[in-house]
């Protein structure tokens, strides 16, 4: 038995990207989870050979303290990288500021919760 995870885009994130900078922007960060579609998994595995393939859907969950702090050091670790370093500091902050006033649905006393969709295939060799 064979077990994969890949996380799934989180289309709210990627909405503000693409509002911020224009339609298109987060393409490279669709490479990034590009196996989180489950028809795409499925036939993966088949060509690698696999059969009995079973995908689940999971929802993990990270809590972060400080919410400006884990937005700007992922977009800032992301393919969004150099995007975000061609506009301003005051943009940047205008952004992830965005980003988390977006979100405040997930705060709580101990800052952000960032929920984050994963499949997990199982299958045979």
């Amino acid at each position: 038995m064979a077990a994969l995870s890949a996380l799934r885009l989180a289309p709210l994130f990627a909405k503000m990207l693409d509002r911020f900078f224009g339609d298109g922007t987060i393409a490279p960060w669709e490479m990034v989870y590009s196996l989180g579609d489950r028809e795409r998994l499925r036939d993966l595995a088949s060509g690698a050979g696999f059969r009995d393939a079973h995908v689940t859907i999971d929802v993990k969950f990270a809590r972060y303290p400080d919410p400006d702090a884990f937005i700007a050091g992922a977009t800032a670790g992301s393919p969004m990288s150099e995007t975000m370093a061609e506009i301003s500091e005051t943009e940047q902050d205008r952004l992830i500021g965005e980003i988390v006033a977006e979100h405040s649905h997930y705060h709580d006393d101990d800052g952000l919760t960032v929920l984050a969709e994963c499949l997990t295939l199982t299958a045979r060799k």
